[in-house]
């Protein structure tokens, strides 16, 4: 009966808590998630930045095709301009519209590049003006 009473006694010694084996697995189960949420964050980081430029860089773009649609058809011709780390360049060749022989119009295309760390990017807009 002794022995009976000791066995319980030791059985319930045994289960009171957590081994220090399964404390470290734990933890490093833990870690791991851990570096899975720092790596999804910095992406997350680098993404926001990068849809942020782009947005910048359309902006740029719309901007430049408003100047260019409220100057005279005749003063409307290739160049560019810097706003910080954009390029914005425009190209305006004159076009047919209708097949008749004349010039109806220029089909303008701005085109906007910068880089970041990823390297160069770019994006492009494109409209007609037609001729006064």
């Amino acid at each position: 009966m002794l022995q009976n009473t000791r066995k319980n006694e030791d059985t319930k010694r045994n289960h009171g808590g957590f081994s220090l084996i399964e404390v470290m697995i734990a933890m490093m189960i833990f870690s791991f998630g851990i570096l899975g949420l720092y790596a999804l964050q910095i992406s997350s980081v680098n993404g926001n930045a990068g849809a942020r430029e782009r947005t910048e860089a359309v902006s740029w773009a719309a901007n430049q095709m408003e100047v260019l649609m409220e100057r005279p058809y005749a003063s409307i011709g290739n160049n560019q301009v810097t706003h910080g780390v954009y390029n914005v360049q425009w190209t305006a060749p004159e076009i047919d519209i209708n097949n008749d022989g004349t010039n109806d119009g220029k089909n303008i295309q701005i085109n906007v590049t910068w880089t970041d760390h990823r390297g160069p990017k770019s994006t492009t807009v494109s409209f007609i003006k037609l001729a006064d």
